[in-house]
């Protein structure tokens, strides 16, 4: 795709109206014939994503325009913040001046775009005094000290599981044939035309099942007549689906299949009431218990993990629902392609862990073994009962907002709105009395007037009617509240996790099992780990690739067995193959039971730094074991 084709998508997406084409040569400033080729080049590419008409011209297909953006992330920032935070990056590790039109072309985005997001990091930097976002002709600069340049990244960093693990709109995008959106939206009301509540909690993997289903009855795939309970029929729950799917299929080309009917029917019911899923469950002559196997997976998870899903009913019949999906399949021998398996892997590396782990119970409870996708789909099960969890570890706020009621009331509602996931105003106070605050134990506190106190409490004072500025003050102040979190726990705990035994610089290896084998040895002669670490190690390995995209590998046992809690560290000589990457840097994580959380920092800390490509590039170049902590705990 040349630089003049990306300014016709961008043009149209800027309109997103029907433009004609002579209109489209004329700013293009060339023929209608070329606009006619680089259309027809452009749906070569991408098919469907410029829609053409004799007598309106073209148009953007957005929904086409958001997957294509979508499956290129990595290299177009989507949103506001990320387009701000990427060109800060730039900014602050580039030495040269970065000329806005080549920010255009690389973030795919029109020049009025891009003056949004200079006004938009303007205002972010305002309260660093001293650092300016400089422009010159056609380029632009920061100018101001290296403190403040490094003080700014910091904040803006954010954290792997601080979004929502399903968001409907982002799973959308992973379905290039229909639209999961307006599916979702009929879905809600068909709800509402029966007045059917299911828990908000329940909706996001109740939309992950419409997009499976709608996507494989789009291939020809259908389910069969006697893999459906029928007793379904007399219930609303039929007469809900049924109606669902005659409104579906006037926007999606697929057919009606009243087993397909009966199939969504009864995901309605499972998630409505737990008394509609079957306990019992068989699988060439095994007999098995479901209720009892999920009790079991509540277990691992907690004494693995150190998660607590017992009282998550929406996790436990979901997963009860799923299970007796994936019988069914391994039964028929239906293999179902997982379009979400990439995103969680790159994105949430512990969630698929965990997958990993509870589909290993699942597979040993049936006798048969889970493929990397059925994997997937468990993880989806884990990473949205995860995300209802940690919504519950707010940060506590307190609003002082010395005006009357009602407006102290708008202020709360739109901080409120805007932060919601993150923190919850817990009280507003009209004054400060440092007495009472003491006894609050809050994490921030937000005022719309001057303060001067003597606690150790974070404090950002913003407008009455919130602008955009205070917007980003209270975007920071909450990222430097979990970083301050995360590095004290994570501080107190890989100091001494890594330690000079195990830190092997310019190790030469030629394979994967090469390092696994020398690096287990030195844990095992040391007494860190048991003869058996190895093998689990290569278990786990061939399950699926503990490499990443960005040279680094994670080799780990499946259980939590070691005797003493150590991470080793090989810096190789040469990077070598390692699954689907090349690989340089290997952490192999050797953890006691008893430190299970460990794993959760880890996994946080490494979600973030295969981002950061400053990041990895010193550990890359650590000399010494303390090089490479100093680098793991700071940016």
């Amino acid at each position: 795709m040349n630089s003049r084709q990306r300014k016709i998508l961008e043009y149209l997406s800027d309109k997103k109206i029907w433009i004609k084409g002579k209109e489209l040569s004329r700013i293009m400033g060339v023929s209608d014939r070329t606009i006619r080729s680089d259309i027809d080049l452009l749906n070569q590419e991408i098919p469907g994503i410029i829609e053409s008409s004799t007598r309106e011209g073209y148009q953007l297909n957005f929904n086409k325009y958001q997957t294509y953006k979508y499956l290129n992330t990595d290299v177009i920032p989507q949103t506001p913040d990320e387009r701000s935070i990427y060109i800060i990056k730039i900014l602050l590790f580039s030495k040269k001046r970065q000329k806005i039109m080549d920010l255009q072309d690389e973030l795919f985005v029109s020049e009025h775009t891009i003056e949004g997001d200079i006004k938009r990091i303007r205002d972010l930097i305002k309260p660093y005094g001293g650092l300016k976002l400089v422009r010159e002709k056609n380029t632009i600069f920061f100018q101001g000290n290296e403190h403040l340049k490094r003080k700014i990244y910091r904040d803006l960093l954010t954290n792997e599981i601080k979004d929502n693990f399903l968001n409907i709109n982002r799973t959308a995008l992973l379905y290039s044939r229909f639209d999961l959106v307006q599916v979702t939206k009929i879905f809600e009301e068909t709800l509402n035309k029966y007045n059917y509540s299911v828990r908000e909690t329940a909706i996001p993997m109740i939309v992950v099942h419409m997009g499976i289903t709608i996507e494989r009855m789009l291939s020809g795939h259908y389910l069969t007549d006697d893999s459906i309970n029928k007793q379904v029929d007399q219930r609303i729950e039929f007469e809900i689906s049924e109606y669902f799917f005659e409104r579906i299929i006037q926007i999606v080309p697929i057919k009606y299949s009243i087993t397909e009917v009966r199939g969504f029917a009864n995901i309605l019911m499972g998630y409505q009431n737990a008394y509609h899923l079957n306990d019992i469950l068989e699988y060439k002559n095994k007999i098995v218990d479901l209720s009892k196997l999920l009790d079991e997976v509540v277990k691992v998870l907690y004494e693995t993990f150190d998660l607590d899903f017992s009282m998550d009913e929406d996790f436990k019949n979901g997963l009860h629902l799923h299970i007796q999906s994936l019988v069914l399949r391994m039964k028929n021998g239906t293999v179902i392609p997982n379009a979400h398996l990439q995103e969680i892997k790159k994105s949430y590396p512990l969630i698929f862990e965990m997958g990993l782990v509870i589909g290993r119970l699942i597979g040993n409870s049936f006798g048969f073994e889970l493929s990397e996708s059925e994997v997937g789909f468990i993880s989806l099960h884990i990473g949205a009962a995860y995300d209802r969890l940690s919504s519950k570890k707010k940060h506590h706020v307190l609003l002082i907002a010395p005006h009357n009621r009602s407006l102290s009331k708008l202020t709360k509602g739109k901080i409120t709105n805007m932060f919601k996931e993150r923190m919850e105003i817990i009280a507003i106070h009209e004054y400060y009395v440092e007495k009472n605050i003491e006894k609050m134990n809050v994490d921030l506190i937000i005022t719309t007037l001057p303060i001067d106190h003597n606690l150790e409490v974070k404090t950002v004072q913003i407008s009455m009617f919130l602008s955009h500025e205070d917007e980003g003050m209270i975007f920071r102040a909450l990222n430097e509240l979990d970083k301050e979190e995360f590095n004290l726990e994570f501080g107190n705990q890989f100091g001494t996790l890594i330690d000079e035994r195990f830190f092997f610089k310019n190790l030469e290896k030629e394979t994967p099992k090469e390092v696994i084998d020398y690096m287990s040895q030195k844990l095992y002669e040391n007494g860190i780990v048991s003869k058996d670490f190895k093998d689990s190690i290569l278990d786990r390995e061939a399950m699926s690739s503990t490499s990443f995209s960005y040279s680094i590998a994670i080799p780990h046992p499946l259980d939590l067995k070691s005797k003493q809690s150590k991470v080793a560290v090989a810096l190789l000589r040469k990077p070598i193959q390692w699954g689907s990457y090349n690989v340089k840097l290997v952490m192999m994580l050797a953890i006691n039971e008893k430190d299970s959380s460990t794993m959760w920092l880890f996994f946080d800390w490494l979600s973030e730094t295969i981002t950061n490509p400053s990041k990895m590039s010193k550990l890359l170049q650590s000399k010494n074991r303390n090089e490479f902590v100093h680098w793991m705990m700071n940016d």
